[in-house]
């Protein structure tokens, strides 16, 4: 190999090097989305912060805003209240009293009934399994979770006639400090 050619070869290793070091790729399971909640008279608007492990849901609601913390892996749900300036923590076992938050009312189906699937298909552009949740022969829930995420990117609840999809999934890092206390938010009692 000549000089030139050596030179030419350590540039291209330098470059290619540089580039690969320097872009920045988004975390597994990290995605942010608009919040669609529709039905039962209840409809709701938002948006879904969701890092891997846990997830940040934020609704606007019949002149309500509030936002929450689901940690599934620790059994934590934060309820912030805007306009108290607080917060509630529950387990999410007894956080089944307010359901605001369908991924855990999703969730809590599938401990408790059966489930089945029948199709791949794609839902806002990507690649989902659809599922059913079955109750005494019914379909109670059908869901779609994305290969992707391995998150619900749709689910339908039948029994309440409910629908939720996440739209505008933008694959961006989800930072940790959305998922902190607000400085001077106070823990509230049920």
């Amino acid at each position: 190999m000549s000089p030139k050619q050596n030179i030419a070869l350590i540039l291209i290793v330098i470059c290619s090097t540089t580039i690969i070091g320097c872009s920045k790729s988004t975390p597994d399971g990290h995605f942010t989305g608009d919040l669609l909640i529709q039905g039962n008279g209840q409809d709701a608007m938002g948006s879904i912060q969701h890092a891997a492990q846990y997830y940040r849901i934020d609704i606007s609601q019949e002149n309500s805003e509030y936002y929450f913390h689901v940690f599934p892996d620790s059994s934590l749900v934060r309820l912030f209240v805007l306009e108290k300036s607080g917060y509630y923590e529950f387990d999410i076992s007894g956080y089944n009293i307010f359901r605001n938050d369908p991924f855990q009312e999703l969730s809590d189906l599938i401990l408790s009934n059966k489930r089945g699937s029948d199709s791949t298909e794609i839902i806002n552009g990507y690649n989902c399994d659809r599922k059913l949740v079955i109750k005494d022969d019914q379909t109670i829930a059908t869901y779609w979770q994305s290969q992707k995420f391995n998150f619900p990117i749709k689910i339908i609840f039948h029994e309440d006639d409910k629908t939720v999809t996440i739209n505008n999934i933008k694959e961006i890092e989800v930072k940790d400090e959305l998922f902190q206390i607000p400085e001077g938010y106070t823990l509230l009692t049920p």
